[in-house]
Formats: C-alpha cells, structure tokens, sequence
C-alpha cells in the first residue's frame, strides 16, 4: 500500500498515536527519498560511466573509420597494382607469344638455310669432283693433244716442210 492511503485523517485518538504515525509516515517518506536520491545518484553514476564509454566509443569508432578509409585506399592502390601487373603479365605473354613465333621462323630459315648448305656442299663435292675428272680428262687430251703435235710436227720436219729455225722455234 502507499503511504498515502495507509495515512488517514487524524482521528480523535491520541494525539501521541498520531504523531507517532506521522512521523513514521515522514520517516518512510524520508527513507524513500534517500534511496530515491541514492538510486539517482548510482543512475547518474551509471550515465556518466556509460556517456565516458559511449564517447570512448564514439573515438574509437572515429579511428577505425580512419582506419577503414585507410585501407580503403591501399586496396585501391593494390587493386590499381595488380590490374597494371595483370596488364604487364598479358603484355609479356603477347610478346613471349610473337618472341615464339618470331623464334620458330628463325629456326625453321635456319634450318632450311642449312638444308641448303648441306646440299650445295654436296654439289659442290661433286661438281669438284666431276672438275676434277674433267681436269684429268683434259690433261690427258692436252697430253696426248701435243704428242699427236709433236708427230704431227715431226711428220712434217722430217718431209723438210719446216725450217730449222721454225723447228727450233716450235721445240721439234
């Protein structure tokens, strides 16, 4: 029951009872106010503890919103790195790709300019080869050429168709 209800009118009872019963009344109400007043402090306790917290928060929070548009930045720029390393990467696949292409036509000119070498050193091996016979064939005719002159010559110095400095000078 409060303490309003349960105070009534004063009666004709002694006036001792009832100021015993107000006074009571006034110390109940003066015990409530003071737990009132000590649940209000301890509230008030409570609020500053809790509005020091909130504005610890508060800059923590405003640090790690610092913090995260850091970050956002350096993700940025790692992104931005990365694309250009991607962008690099296909570039020097490309160029390994023409650099390949590039590579195999050198080695297949190479290989066919070997081809060709190889081919006309065995030309060359026997065309040398046929000169070479061809030299002996013309020594041989060139040798048996200035024996068939030397007949010849011979033939006729001695029918008398040459003088002897025409012998001499022919090397009969």
């Amino acid at each position: 029951t409060s303490i309003a209800a349960s105070y009534s009118a004063p009666t004709e009872a002694a006036p001792d009872q009832e100021h015993t019963k107000v006074r009571k009344d006034i110390d109940k109400l003066v015990a409530l106010d003071d737990s009132k007043h000590n649940k209000q402090l301890q509230a008030q306790d409570r609020l500053d503890r809790l509005e020091q917290e909130a504005q610890h928060l508060s800059s923590s929070i405003a640090e790690l919103k610092l913090l995260k548009m850091d970050l956002e930045k350096e993700v940025h720029i790692a992104d931005q790195e990365r694309e250009q390393l991607e962008n690099a990467v296909s570039v020097a696949a490309s160029d390994n790709a023409q650099l390949a292409a590039t590579a195999k036509m050198l080695a297949d000119k190479i290989d066919s300019a070997n081809k060709q070498r190889l081919k006309f050193m065995k030309e060359s091996e026997e065309n040398k080869a046929e000169a070479d016979g061809v030299a002996e064939e013309l020594d041989e005719i060139a040798s048996k050429m200035k024996k068939l002159k030397l007949s010849a010559f011979s033939s006729l110095a001695a029918g008398g168709a040459f003088s002897e400095e025409d012998q001499k000078a022919l090397g009969i």
